[in-house]
């Protein structure tokens, strides 16, 4: 046999495989430093965070997946839009994610409240800032096809023509201006009863429920997307990392979050499901909670 047939055949027993079990697996590098943000329970051991994650990923960047659904999202930080991408059983254990309930893709998004993002790849001194939006996106491997969660990636329409970009995104059930119940209240500060007639407008309701740093803490708000499937309520154990005065505090926090699809869906305590997770409390919660009281 000629030496470069050889030489060929031998390559192929050493190129990574891409069966349909494999998915993607990167995050922008903003996201290491600032995975709270995700609101996903898991950041994998293995997950390479780089700037490729925001383009079509290049097949040195993929995991094996043995559930087989595979995960992407695109999520605004810092002015900016972060990518993240995986096997989705590698960032939430418990899943109500199957291969059936996601083949064709499941894509949901939603505004990102007031916040903006501009498009750091043009290189100019003054940069648009355009309305941000977070999506999350599942999907399954078609056979002797490319591997399925590279759809949202970088792409100027996505800060010129957002509701051009994210017709991939089916939204199943999930209207982008529902209604719901929006207030905070923590440590005999604030009023939020279920009662409330102050509200905001976005995909999901969430409502935030428990103590941090032993005082009591209720939110409720909206939310532009979930990495969960549907109404779900997790249990959440985590500390909150406060500056104040240059000293940074670590304050315990411990509660339920509720995220449901209803209108005006968030007044309820009831808790359908559970799962434990350890996670870093998400940013924005800041927004709602003017101050803290430090034993």
């Amino acid at each position: 046999m000629h030496s470069r047939t050889i030489a060929f055949i031998s390559s192929l027993l050493f190129l990574p495989s891409l069966a349909t079990d494999t998915c993607f697996s990167c995050a922008s590098p903003e996201l290491e430093e600032n995975w709270e943000v995700t609101n996903l329970p898991l950041k994998p051991k293995d997950l390479k965070f780089t700037d490729k994650c925001s383009s079509d990923t290049d097949e040195s960047l993929s995991v094996s997946c043995s559930q087989g659904v595979c995960y992407e999202a695109i999520i605004p930080l810092n002015k900016r839009v972060a990518y993240v991408r995986g096997c989705y059983a590698n960032f939430i254990e418990e899943t109500n994610y199957t291969r059936t309930n996601v083949n064709p893709p499941v894509c949901v998004y939603g505004p990102y409240g007031k916040d903006t993002v501009v498009d750091t790849s043009k290189n100019t001194e003054e940069k648009a800032a355009y309305v941000s939006a977070a999506a999350n996106r599942w999907c399954v491997n078609a056979n002797d096809e490319e591997l399925c969660n590279s759809e949202l990636k970088y792409s100027e329409s996505l800060y010129t023509s957002p509701s051009t970009y994210f017709k991939k995104c089916n939204n199943p059930g999930v209207p982008l201006d529902r209604q719901c119940i929006e207030c905070s209240h923590f440590g005999g500060s604030g009023d939020c009863k279920p009662d409330s007639t102050t509200y905001c407008r976005g995909p999901y309701c969430v409502k935030y429920d428990g103590y941090l740093n032993g005082d009591a803490m209720t939110i409720r708000t909206c939310a532009p997307t979930t990495p969960f499937s549907g109404d779900e309520c997790v249990w959440m154990e985590s500390t909150y990392d406060y500056q104040l005065s240059g000293v940074k505090l670590q304050l315990p926090y411990k509660a339920w979050h509720c995220y449901c699809t209803g209108d005006k869906c968030n007044p309820s305590s009831r808790v359908s499901s559970s799962l434990l997770f350890s996670v870093v409390l998400p940013i924005f919660l800041s927004r709602f909670i003017p101050f803290f009281s430090v034993a």
